[in-house]
């Protein structure tokens, strides 16, 4: 008998290696044969006996896998990108990543972790191939800024690190100031009420939304339940509170 084997990017084929003897209890190194990561090649066995009759069988094919997966968008929360995070709820903080890919034997694992800036990495959470996973958050320091770094496996065992652009731990409350009026005192009030709060001040993640509430020293809400003005210091003579403050 004489066996022999090739490699082409079909079955059947050989235009990648050529038909090469062969031991009956055959391994052969595929040296210096320029395949391309991502594409799909068959190996094919040929078999020739002494009469000259030649038989063959083509493998399902095999792919280099030479690098690993490429990197993705890693955000800093469940599904999108936090600039800043408050206490983590239950000691936990939820991160989120997209779009790795790999061309070659796929990617067969997630994990993840938060880091603060110019810390070592001592553990990662496992989250198979989900897009998401809670990453225990305790010792998050106030006014530190972390990322979350992403880890993505595959199946011949390459992996590669992906970090987010970060975010700041604020776990403190804006700092309050005195409400100013801009009514002449002492003053009775129809309908509208007009102040200012300007010295309110956050300097983490700064202030995203003020609520005004009228009430008496007793019950914050006796007359105007707490409601928006947006991000403006002076949004108390906004037309939305002044058609409530008709019926006080």
């Amino acid at each position: 008998l004489r066996t022999e084997y090739c490699v082409g990017g079909f079955p059947g084929a050989c235009d990648k290696y050529p038909r090469t003897p062969v031991n009956h209890r055959w391994r052969i190194a595929l040296a210096s044969v320029a395949l391309n990561e991502g594409f799909r090649y068959y190996g094919t066995l040929f078999v020739t006996n002494a009469a000259g009759n030649v038989a063959s069988a083509t493998t399902d094919g095999f792919m280099v896998d030479a690098s690993p997966p490429v990197c993705g968008d890693v955000y800093d929360g469940p599904a999108y990108d936090l600039q800043f995070v408050g206490p983590p709820e239950g000691g936990e903080l939820r991160v989120s990543w997209s779009s790795f890919f790999d061309l070659g034997s796929g990617i067969v694992e997630y994990a993840a972790a938060v880091v603060a800036d110019g810390a070592n990495i001592t553990s990662f959470v496992s989250a198979g191939l989900g897009g998401s996973a809670s990453v225990p958050a305790a010792g998050f320091a106030h006014g530190m800024r972390y990322r979350t770094v992403v880890r993505a496996t595959d199946q011949m065992g390459y992996s590669v690190e992906c970090v987010s652009d970060g975010f700041v731990a604020d776990f403190t409350p804006p700092v309050a100031a005195p409400i100013v009026s801009k009514l002449p005192t002492p003053q009775l009030v129809s309908h509208t009420l007009y102040a200012e709060w300007p010295g309110f001040d956050d300097p983490e993640s700064g202030i995203r939304e003020y609520f005004v509430a009228v009430g008496t020293a007793t019950e914050a809400e006796a007359h105007l339940a707490w409601r928006s003005v947006g991000a403006s210091a002076e949004g108390a003579s906004a037309e939305a509170v002044e058609r409530r403050a008709v019926e006080l």
